[in-house]
């Protein structure tokens, strides 16, 4: 009897480490061939974790000012993908109401969006200038950071947070990625 005993001992133990050590195996990842190689830097193309759960729409209003200093103008801006890039300008949530967002981004669209988190400051005469002064605070910067998406026709617009929403505004400008 106590042959059986260690017998079924050392066969449980034996099966034990063989599950343990199939367990721990990693497949490798099967490559998807329509992502674009990533490049360093914060642009993700999913919506930053600090607005989800919040309902996106169409509203606010913004202006992109600059990209790395230079100021923007009608026709597309050109940058080069993986070079540091950074934006400039303000976005309120309801500019007739005097009422700022309490979180802005910045989404690049394309085929495939792409998005960072931003940040809000206070800009000495926005406020006098859209005749609201409780929007001096509306201005939005992104420090220099890489631009890490593939080359393309970017449309560039602002989030910003209001309440339970996130509003989606076109700065109707572009940013030609190369």
């Amino acid at each position: 009897m106590r042959g059986n005993s260690r017998f079924v001992t050392i066969s449980l133990m034996a099966l034990m480490m063989g599950f343990s050590v199939g367990c721990g195996k990693q497949e490798p990842a099967t490559p998807q061939a329509s992502q674009a190689p990533a490049l360093p830097g914060n642009w993700q193309a999913a919506m930053p974790g600090k607005f989800a759960g919040l309902t996106a729409k169409d509203g606010g209003t913004c202006y992109l000012d600059a990209v790395n200093g230079a100021v923007v103008g009608d026709v597309p801006f050109v940058i080069k993908s993986g070079s540091p890039a950074g934006l400039a300008g303000w976005a309120v949530a309801d500019l007739k109401a005097g009422r700022l967002g309490s979180g802005v981004g910045i989404q690049l669209s394309i085929a495939t969006p792409y998005f960072i988190v931003a940040d809000s400051y206070v800009r000495p005469g926005l406020g006098a200038a859209l005749k609201s002064l409780s929007l001096d605070g509306g201005g939005l910067r992104l420090d220099t950071t890489p631009l890490n998406v593939p080359p393309g026709d970017y449309r560039v617009f602002f989030l910003i947070q209001s309440d339970h929403d996130l509003l989606r505004c076109d700065t109707a400008r572009t940013l030609r990625v190369q």
